[in-house]
């Protein structure tokens, strides 16, 4: 089978790339030949495609929307690009033509590419498949929540005014305005209708789709993999704990950091490894600087084995997500390396850590039962040893990158016998 991938970024910036590149050997393995559509950046990783990838909203540096130049031109790129753009859905059918493509595999669209090429692939009779990596198809800022609301499903179902009045997209009313209002016009052109398969990556998700009335029958499971074969487990411990992730209020690092503060065990090192760009990072800076009791370090950013190599001389790993997130890939990559995960309570985490089994779990929001969760990993190491083999065991058994390879064949199956029926009416 031939099949065109479609994303945003061709080099790692979070979780759908790690997901891209890591699958695409899988795939090429059982024979199957992968064509990457993506946008035009300077970090982009070498391809023999790039000749049909497509130019950027605002620049090939400008890679988030804090990075653009807040002009007419830009504006009114954006607002094409939320609703409908036709030059993707144009690129994708010639892409279709020239490589005859077999399956079209959507991961990561919204806002700067647009589901128009669902319509590129219909029009050439190709099945599209959607990977559900986040909200997005239900809440504006793909979040479920806002910046007074840790929990909210307030536009669900279809009621994406709510995104406007709480300015849910970053804080700004035009962007919310744009947003939501492009959520209208795909629920009323139905063109999310026109997809084949969506690939879920938890239950939840798949649960929420459901709800909002996607055809169940479109519906599949498919949990995200990772190769723990290639993840040597980490024999050493330092007593550390570890946060790796993005700098934001969504993964409640001020919330670590406060938790941090009211350790019983000021002895513990706990390392914060991300991007410390933009407001809210530099607000979780100061507010460590103030942390009279245990360590807090800021590391930055750090990749491949250089990340590996932190996550397997820790104690534990820490989720303290506000949101309800979505199956976090950090949560497999500690796992993989033998370490247990301090989580919050919420779907996206629970799914995969299981309390007392493989990691601990606190209750959301609460700063003083994750410090006491915390604590009590620092003065146990052989059973933080113990939960840590235990999720690496989960790992090895349920997101083994073969599963998923069967999984995702079984929503590729569907989604070609769907095209094939639709063809006969």
């Amino acid at each position: 089978m031939r099949i065109l991938i479609v994303t945003k970024y061709y080099f790692v910036k979070g979780g759908p790339e790690r997901y891209l590149f890591n699958l695409t050997p899988v795939l090429e393995s059982h024979g199957h030949t992968v064509v990457p559509l993506a946008l035009r950046f300077d970090r982009n990783r070498p391809s023999p495609y790039t000749h049909y990838f497509l130019d950027p909203p605002a620049g090939a540096q400008a890679t988030g929307l804090e990075q653009f130049r807040i002009g007419l031109k830009d504006v009114a790129r954006m607002v094409v690009r939320a609703f409908y753009w036709p030059q993707a859905r144009g690129r994708v059918r010639e892409v279709i033509r020239r490589e005859k493509i077999d399956l079209v595999y959507m991961l990561n669209i919204s806002n700067y590419i647009s589901p128009s090429i669902i319509d590129g692939a219909h029009a050439e009779g190709v099945p599209a498949v959607h990977r559900v990596n986040d909200f997005h198809l239900v809440c504006p800022n793909a979040l479920l929540m806002r910046s007074s609301k840790d929990r909210c499903m307030d536009c669900f179902p279809g009621k994406y005014w709510h995104g406007i009045a709480h300015r849910c997209v970053g804080g700004s009313l035009g962007a919310s305005a744009v947003r939501s209002a492009s959520m209208f016009f795909h629920d009323l052109s139905h063109i999310y209708r026109r997809v084949d398969s969506f690939v879920c990556t938890n239950p939840f998700m798949r649960d929420v789709l459901a709800r909002r009335g996607f055809d169940q029958r479109t519906l599949h499971m498919a949990l995200t993999p990772i190769d723990a074969s290639s993840i040597p487990v980490g024999e050493h411990d330092d007593g550390s704990l570890v946060y790796f992730g993005r700098l934001s209020r969504e993964k409640g690092v001020d919330l670590l950091v406060e938790a941090a503060s009211q350790m019983r065990n000021t002895s513990c090192r706990v390392f914060i490894v991300g991007e410390v760009s933009g407001e809210y990072a530099q607000r979780c800076v100061a507010q460590a600087a103030r942390c009279t009791g245990t360590r807090i370090e800021f590391l930055g950013p750090r990749h491949g084995e250089d990340l590996f190599a932190l996550i397997r001389s820790c104690r534990a790993t820490i989720m303290p997500s506000r949101c309800i997130d979505n199956l976090p890939n950090a949560l497999l990559e500690s796992f993989a390396c033998g370490k247990p995960v301090v989580g919050a309570d919420v779907e996206g985490i629970r799914v995969v850590v299981r309390d007392g089994e493989n990691g601990l779990l606190f209750r959301p929001g609460d700063a003083a039962d994750l410090a006491r969760k915390l604590d009590a990993l620092a003065a146990d190491p052989d059973r933080a040893r113990q939960l840590g083999l235990a999720g690496r065991r989960l790992v090895e058994q349920e997101h083994s990158p073969e599963r998923h390879y069967e999984s995702l064949m079984r929503a590729f199956e569907a989604a070609l016998a769907r095209r094939v029926a639709l063809r006969r009416r």
